[in-house]
């Protein structure tokens, strides 16, 4: 009788990581602004709060970042020379230029962007009036270990509002939402790999909010929550009502939150990331596995 030895070789399972973050970098721009008491128009952002906002990007070193409050291109390309001369080379770059003719939406990249798609045509019905989405919707797709996914770069408008039929403008933002959600379920038939980044200027219970985790009370996509070293959620500081919220969410569809590595995300915390933006980075980390 012979004896038939089968020598099984294992399967080794590798995966490529990826971090996403988003960041508002406060007027990152030339803007109307207080410095040292002193009104200033169209001044640029000081150089002390550029190099706390690059510190901290480099610091969270994100493969993916998705930008909000940037400015035109030149400022984006500013930032992106910065970031190499601290050591990290970001190549690649969209920029979404809407309404808002100042803040921009933004994302900076080590992974080569595969498209990209600047929805500046998004229109809605409000109070009897057609309005746009202020900073538009940018879309960028990647490929990672042969997997197609979608980023979508949202900024909704703030809670300064002229209309008293709607104070702080929930309706307005909910309207927003409503188109972005519509784009994104019309963009992603094909690829349910997604997810939606920036600061939605609103809670997690509000209604934007709502309009984009829901459609007709199913389930759209979910909220990764994030916490900063103290287990804190807060992402904005008003301090002129010297109040605390979480408006910056990194959303997901189901099938992106099965390649998330802990199915929860980081608030990034220095003790002086509110002297370069009102607003903390938030990043989550994904792993796309391959076999070799």
């Amino acid at each position: 009788m012979r004896v038939i030895l089968l020598i099984l070789f294992p399967i080794i399972l590798w995966a490529r990581d990826v971090r996403v973050a988003s960041y508002n970098v406060c007027n990152y721009c030339a803007c109307d602004r207080f410095i040292e008491n002193k009104f200033r128009e169209n001044f640029p952002k000081p150089e002390a709060e550029k190099k706390i906002v690059q510190d901290i990007i480099c610091s969270a070193d994100p493969d993916v970042i998705a930008l909000q409050e940037i400015g035109t291109k030149p400022y984006l390309e500013e930032l992106q020379k910065d970031l190499e001369r601290k050591g990290k080379k970001y190549p690649f770059l969209a920029l979404m230029e809407g309404e808002d003719k100042v803040r921009h939406l933004a994302i900076l990249s080590r992974i080569p962007i595969k498209s990209t798609l600047c929805h500046s045509d998004l229109s809605f019905s409000y109070f009897k009036t057609q309005q746009k989405l202020k900073r538009g919707l940018l879309e960028v797709t990647f490929e990672t270990e042969g997997k197609e996914w979608h980023l979508f770069v949202v900024h909704l408008k703030s809670r300064i509002s002229e209309n008293k039929k709607d104070p702080i403008a929930t309706e307005f933002r909910s309207k927003e939402a409503q188109a972005i959600r519509d784009q994104i379920k019309k963009q992603t038939i094909k690829n349910s790999l997604f997810m939606i980044a920036g600061d939605f200027n609103d809670t997690k219970q509000s209604r934007p909010l709502y309009s984009l985790l829901k459609i007709n009370q199913k389930e759209f996509c979910k909220s990764i929550n994030t916490y900063d070293s103290r287990g804190e959620t807060w992402t904005y500081f008003y301090a002129r009502a010297d109040t605390y919220s979480r408006t910056d969410y990194l959303l997901v569809s189901n099938e992106m939150l099965q390649l998330s590595k802990d199915k929860k995300g980081v608030i990034a915390d220095p003790e002086n990331a509110t002297k370069g933006s009102d607003h903390r980075l938030i990043y989550t980390d994904f792993s796309f596995p391959s076999k070799k």
